[in-house]
């Protein structure tokens, strides 16, 4: 059959390609596309959680973390709000699960952006109230606004286990960190 002036789909899907390949503008926006909640329940299923007592990660976590980062890296901006909120709001989530979502939902934020690991304390920025330990500053008195990663030649490692909360009550706002993580820093290159 014939369509337009292409005489398949596939000869259009390929020619879609190549200007897909050839054009930057062209690639971003075909690379885009909608994350629902769904979609980002199913890539935080196959994370590991943020260790408790440990800063152990198994391999297949970190390759799943950085999946589902480059997946919210070209996603459309305002359904990424939307399916984290959906998610974080989901019906019938225990304690232990909304805490859990909610340390996934924050270390992906952490592989996703490219966050200084020497900030001033003016430029911190948080939508939690983890408990920390002091584990995010460092000797020099800068924050490191990765925490609880660090970055060593491109590979990501715990630098704490996750110790809880310091009010339960107030959950972590992955949607609003989101947005000003979009508005001040980079993407990481993954």
């Amino acid at each position: 059959m014939k369509t337009g002036t292409f005489t398949s789909w596939g000869s259009a899907l390929a020619l879609a390609g190549y200007f897909a390949a050839a054009s930057p503008c062209t690639a971003a926006h075909a690379a885009q596309h909608w994350m629902d909640a769904p979609e980002l329940a199913k890539l935080l299923r196959r994370m590991d959680a943020w260790p408790v007592g440990s800063v152990q990660y198994t391999a297949e976590g970190w390759n799943n973390l950085i999946a589902a980062a480059k997946v919210l890296q070209r996603s459309d901006p305002q359904s990424v709000r939307i399916a984290m909120r959906d998610c974080q709001q989901a019906a019938g989530l225990s304690f232990v699960d909304q805490i859990t979502t909610d340390g996934k939902l924050f270390l992906l934020m952490r592989a996703a952006f490219e966050l200084p690991e020497r900030a001033t304390v003016s430029q911190a920025v948080t939508y939690t109230g983890w408990k920390t330990g002091g584990t995010e500053l460092n000797g020099d008195l800068t924050i490191n606004l990765s925490w609880p990663l660090a970055w060593n030649g491109g590979h990501p490692q715990l630098v704490a286990s996750f110790d809880g909360a310091r009010d339960y009550r107030a959950r972590y706002d992955a949607a609003r960190e989101f947005t000003v993580f979009l508005n001040r820093f980079p993407m990481r290159r993954l």
